[in-house]
């Protein structure tokens, strides 16, 4: 659809309209029917009117610099690994995310259709109180904002995803590659549901329990970890055997709600 300097430049307008704070601009790289998740499992902004509150809300009052460390493109979706530093009223916080980008094409132009942020909120709250008591106005500032611009049911949305793997997506996702590398299947199938969706990589057929043994990577370390909502994204970098250069990629382990097994599993890379 469109080049990979392409949709790197629209995702690029992004960190470029939010540090000039130019909302208009910003409200433009999305198309008419984006759906924004920020941080994922939290209610989704689905409308123009939502996510300009959403605007007024988180980015408006603040100073954010994106510091990216990795792109994957892959089809129409991007893949960003990064931190996020976020300064408010004398109190700064570095936060770290995945984002993933799906664009589509409106008026023969490249547009964000879907926007789902992996960050996690009580990680970056108790790093923010870090700062001491010049974090209180700093708290006070966002609730009434919130409530201000998108009301309790707003907040009661925004704060949906807090606590539902409670760490446990963590666990399940260190596990996974443990067993991987062990070549245990039992294990390894102990973790899914029954007919999960897997995608190595992104843009595959379905893999089974037993290719995925079989084509685990001959070096594979994971880093960054992020739990948020139903979701749980890694970053990893791993080689394979006949090329040993290293290459860079992020899974995302999505479980189910009651059983908490890995229903969905897709790793983006390069």
């Amino acid at each position: 659809m469109f080049s990979r300097e392409e949709k790197l430049a629209q995702i690029n307008k992004s960190p470029k309209f939010v540090a000039a704070h130019d909302k208009e601009s910003w409200l433009s790289i999305f198309s008419q029917d984006a759906i924004v998740e920020d941080p994922v499992g939290s209610r989704p902004v689905t409308t123009q009117a939502q996510r300009s509150a959403f605007y007024d809300t988180f980015i408006e009052p603040n100073q954010i610099t994106f510091h990216v460390q990795n792109d994957i493109v892959v089809n129409n979706r991007v893949v960003r690994d990064l931190d996020v530093e976020i300064k408010m009223k004398g109190s700064k916080v570095m936060v770290p995310m995945h984002l993933l980008y799906e664009l589509c094409e409106e008026n023969k132009k490249p547009r964000i259709n879907h926007l789902a942020a992996h960050w996690e909120l009580m990680p970056m709250v108790s790093s923010l109180f870090a700062n001491g008591l010049a974090a209180l106005p700093v708290m006070v500032g966002l609730s009434s904002r919130m409530i201000k611009n998108q009301g309790l049911a707003g907040v009661t949305g925004f704060m949906a995803g807090v606590g539902k793997l409670k760490g446990k997506g963590k666990k399940l996702a260190r596990a996974f590659f443990q067993a991987c590398e062990a070549k245990d299947s039992d294990k390894l199938r102990s973790l899914f549901v029954e007919h999960p969706s897997i995608q190595i990589p992104y843009g595959s057929a379905d893999e089974s329990i037993d290719s995925m043994i079989q084509n685990y990577p001959s070096k594979l370390n994971i880093s960054k970890m992020i739990e948020a909502g139903l979701t749980t994204t890694v970053s990893i970098s791993f080689s394979t055997i006949g090329d040993e250069s290293l290459k860079q990629g992020v899974a995302i382990f999505i479980f189910d709600q009651y059983s908490k097994k890995i229903r969905e599993l897709t790793i983006y890379s390069e």
